[in-house]
C-alpha cells in the first residue's frame, strides 16, 4: 500500500521536467541500486538536496520518492542505516510537498516519518 501511494506520488511528482534534467542521474542511480540500494538511494537523496536548494522543488520530490522507494526496496537489510535514511527522506518530502502546496501529501510523510522516531522535531514542525 505505501510503496504503491510513494510510486504513484513519484511518478506524478517527476513527470515533464525532472524527466529531461534528472534522466542521467536517475540512470546512475538505478545503476548502483543492484550492487546497494542504500548507497544509490543515499546518492538520489543528495540529488534532491540539490535540487531542492536550487529552487527545483518538483524534481527535488521525485529524486526523494525514487530514492524512498530505492531504501524500501533494499531487500529490508540494513537496519539502522536504511531506517536513517528512510527518515531522512520522509522529512525531505514532507518539506517539499509544504513548499510545493500540498499539505495534505506532507502530512502523510511527516506522520510516516514519526512511525520511524516519534519524537523526531522536524516531523512534528511539518506536521
Amino acid at each position: 500500500r505505501l510503496q504503491a501511494s510513494i510510486a504513484e506520488r513519484g511518478g506524478g511528482a517527476g513527470s515533464s521536467a525532472s524527466d529531461a534534467s534528472g534522466a542521467g542521474a536517475a540512470s546512475a542511480g538505478a545503476e548502483a541500486a543492484p550492487a546497494d540500494p542504500l548507497a544509490g538511494a543515499a546518492s538520489l537523496k543528495e540529488e534532491g538536496n540539490s535540487l531542492f536548494s536550487a529552487g527545483r522543488t518538483k524534481e527535488a520530490c521525485a529524486a526523494y520518492a525514487r530514492a524512498l522507494g530505492m531504501a524500501a526496496g533494499g531487500g529490508g537489510g540494513g537496519g539502522d542505516a536504511s531506517r536513517a535514511l528512510t527518515l531522512a527522506l520522509r522529512n525531505n518530502l514532507a518539506g517539499c510537498e509544504l513548499k510545493a502546496d500540498r499539505p495534505a501529501d506532507a502530512l502523510s510523510h511527516a506522520d510516516e516519518a514519526l512511525l520511524l522516531s516519534p519524537g523526531a522535531a522536524k516531523p512534528l514542525y511539518r506536521r
